[in-house]
C-alpha cells in the first residue's frame, strides 16, 4: 500500500481526491473537510487536527494524537491509547472509543457506536445517541434528548438527568445518579441505579440481583416477563398489516438512483423486486436476514446520510425473527420492495 506521511496542513492540501492508499497524520492540520474516497487517514501520536467536518473519514486515531471537533457528515472509525477527542456533533459518526481514549461531548445528532475499555466521554446532551457502552468505560454526564441503547460489564454512567434514556442496564453496570425526567427502561443482570429526581426504572420481576436505589418521587415499574416474538412486536410498534404482511422500512443510501444499504454499499434494491435470505436466530437483533423496521426506528437509523431514502416493503410473517434485545428492527427471510417513501410521509 502506498503511504503518505503528512506533516502540515499545505501537505495534506496537495493530496489529491484520487489517491489510492494510505495517509498517516503526525502533524499539526487545521482541517480536513473532504472525503479521499479511497484513501485510508491515520492519525498518530502527538498529531492535531483542528476541525474534521464535511464528508471527511478518518479511520484510526491513536496514541497521544488530538482532534478539536468533529462535526456535519464527518466519520472517524477507532479512537484508542490515550488519543482525545474534544467536541462531537452535528451528524457526526464515531465507530468506537476504547482504551484509555477521552472523547469530552457529544452532541446534536452525533452518533457513537461503541465506549468500551477504559474510555471516558465527559458529556452526552442534545439529540445524540450511543450505542453500547461496555467494558470499563466511563460516561460522566448525560442529558438532554439523549439516548443510550446499552451499558453492561463493569461500565459506569455517573449523572443521567434532563429527558435523556437508557435502554438496557446489564451485567454489572452502575448508573450512578439520576435527575429530573430521565428513565431507564430495562435494568437487569447485577446492574445498579440510584435515582434523586422524577425518574422512571423499569425491570422485570424475575430480576433478582439489581441493586436500586430510588427517590420517592421515582416510578418504579415492575413487569412480568415478555418473550419477545412476532406477535408481541405487533403490539409493542407502530405497524400496518396488508393481508398475511407487515408493511416495514428499510432506510438505505441513493446515490444515482440506485439504492444500497449501511452495510452492503455494493448490493442494489430495486423498487418491485423480491429478495430472499436465510434467516440465522442467533438471540440477537443484528444477524443475518433482511433487516426491516417500523418507520420512525428505520428514519433514526439513516439519520445524518446526506444520501438517506426511506423504502416501503412488504414483509412475509413467515419466518420473521423478533429478537430479544428487539428495539423495533427485525430480520426476514423474504421482503419486496414497494417504493420510495417521499419525505412529506416522514
Amino acid at each position: 500500500m502506498k503511504t503518505i506521511i503528512v506533516k502540515n496542513q499545505k501537505e495534506f492540501d496537495k493530496i489529491k481526491d484520487t489517491f489510492e492508499g494510505r495517509i498517516e497524520i503526525v502533524g499539526a492540520l487545521e482541517r480536513i473537510n473532504r472525503c479521499i474516497p479511497k484513501a485510508e487517514i491515520c492519525v498518530f501520536g502527538f498529531a492535531t487536527i483542528k476541525y474534521v467536518y464535511g464528508s471527511a473519514t478518518i479511520k484510526s486515531v491513536f496514541d497521544f494524537a488530538t482532534i478539536e471537533s468533529v462535526s456535519d457528515s464527518a466519520t472517524i472509525e477507532s479512537v484508542y491509547d490515550f488519543a482525545t477527542i474534544k467536541s462531537v456533533y452535528g451528524s457526526a459518526t464515531i465507530e468506537s472509543v476504547s482504551d484509555s481514549a477521552t472523547i469530552e461531548s457529544v452532541s446534536d445528532s452525533a452518533t457513537i457506536k461503541s465506549v468500551f475499555g477504559s474510555a471516558t466521554i465527559e458529556s452526552v446532551y442534545d439529540f445524540a445517541t450511543i450505542k453500547y457502552v461496555f467494558g470499563s468505560a466511563t460516561i460522566k454526564y448525560v442529558y438532554g434528548s439523549t439516548t443510550i441503547k446499552s451499558v453492561s460489564d463493569s461500565a459506569t454512567i455517573k449523572s443521567v438527568f434532563g429527558s435523556a434514556t437508557i435502554k438496557y442496564v446489564f451485567g454489572s453496570a452502575t448508573i450512578g445518579l439520576m435527575f429530573g425526567l430521565a428513565v431507564v427502561l430495562f435494568v437487569s443482570g447485577t446492574a445498579k441505579v440510584t435515582t434523586k429526581g422524577r425518574n422512571i426504572v423499569r425491570h422485570y420481576k424475575s430480576e433478582r440481583n439489581i441493586t436500586l436505589s430510588l427517590s420517592k418521587e421515582t416510578t418504579h415499574i415492575i413487569m412480568p416477563k415478555i418473550e419477545m416474538n412476532l406477535r408481541e412486536y405487533q403490539i409493542q410498534y407502530p405497524h400496518e398489516t396488508k393481508g398475511s404482511k407487515l408493511i416495514l422500512y428499510k432506510s438505505v443510501h441513493k446515490k444515482d438512483g440506485r439504492y444500497s444499504s449501511e452495510n452492503t454499499r455494493d448490493f442494489e434494491y430495486k423498487i418491485g423486486e423480491t429478495y430472499t435470505e436465510k434467516v440465522v436466530k442467533n438471540g440477537e437483533s443484528c444477524g443475518q436476514g433482511l433487516h426491516v423496521a417500523h418507520k420512525k426506528w428505520a428514519i433514526d437509523f439513516g439519520k445524518g446520510w446526506e444520501d438517506e431514502a426511506l423504502l416501503e416493503c412488504e414483509v412475509d410473517k413467515k419466518g420473521i425473527y423478533v429478537a430479544p434485545d428487539c428495539d423495533g428492527k427485525i430480520r426476514a427471510p423474504k421482503i419486496k420492495i414497494v417504493r420510495e417513501v417521499p419525505k412529506e410521509e416522514w
